[in-house]
């Protein structure tokens, strides 16, 4: 397990970080995105209700099923933006106890393959799970395979009562493809999709999909915020053939994503 600290000051006011988002900030430079996209992903609602405080901003999850140039990727973001996190394998969360997990402020469950993801943990580490999220407050952000998981309720953590479903592209490669996702302003982002599912009618609409089904949407599970996406904000796609292209690299949208989930209500 690998621990990062940050010296930068925590809590971050939503308000600041849409300003910067939109504007450019130190770390990260323009955002590429709209403050309207961002802002949408602010829901207003009351403070989530924890039971700890927040110790470290992001459990990362990685290992089997996972790919390390995602889980790179989106820890060089976590460097760059200054947030604390730590990287928990799935076979290493089997130990991890229940009282650490109620300190963390999200648990990023990335994209990769679902299956293998979720046999590497037990019964008892998916009900510890649960039990951060839905009783400790602790926030949930999923992406592919991470969506799955929220919505499965035999091999995952079950959070949600909808029944999600595979959304199928026109044209795929071996591992996935690319997709336009449609902001609630009109405006469009290309992600990386690998296998993630539509959320049928589940939480605030974020982004649709080409058929105008949900791609990424919000809402609460007990007293947590939860943010899913099927399509996944970070990585590229490999270069299967000579009229694919690698996917748009959207970590600054990964970023606001983790500060929809740590901070989900406006000041």
């Amino acid at each position: 397990m690998k621990l990062f600290r940050s010296q930068a000051q925590w809590p971050l006011a939503v308000f600041t970080f849409l300003i910067l988002s939109a504007c450019g900030g130190a770390n990260g430079g323009p955002s590429g995105g709209s403050p309207e996209i961002l802002d949408s992903l602010a829901p207003n609602s009351n403070s989530i209700d924890r039971s700890e405080p927040i110790q470290t901003q992001v459990l990362l999850l990685t290992g089997g099923g996972t790919r390390d140039s995602d889980n790179q990727a989106l820890q060089s973001m976590l460097n760059q933006r200054s947030l604390t996190f730590r990287v928990v394998s799935f076979t290493e969360l089997n130990a991890l106890p229940q009282e650490d997990l109620a300190k963390f402020g999200v648990i990023l469950w990335p994209g990769g393959n679902f299956s293998q993801q979720a046999r590497a943990l037990t019964a008892q580490t998916r009900e510890r799970l649960r039990y951060a999220i839905l009783q400790n407050g602790v926030g949930f952000l999923g992406f592919g395979a991470g969506a799955w998981a929220a919505g499965s309720t035999s091999t995952g953590l079950g959070l949600v009562r909808e029944r999600f479903s595979v959304f199928e592209p026109r044209s795929r490669g071996k591992s996935g493809t690319q997709v336009s996702i449609e902001f609630p302003d009109g405006s469009t982002r290309t992600l990386a999709w690998r296998e993630g599912p539509e959320l049928g009618s589940w939480g605030n609409v974020m982004g649709r999909y080409p058929n105008g089904k949900t791609a990424a949407a919000e809402g609460r599970a007990g007293k947590a915020h939860v943010l899913l996406s099927g399509p996944e904000p970070q990585g590229s796609i490999t270069q299967r053939n000579r009229n694919s292209r690698p996917t748009e690299t959207n970590l600054d949208l990964a970023y606001a994503w983790i500060q929809a989930v740590l901070n989900p209500s406006h000041p």
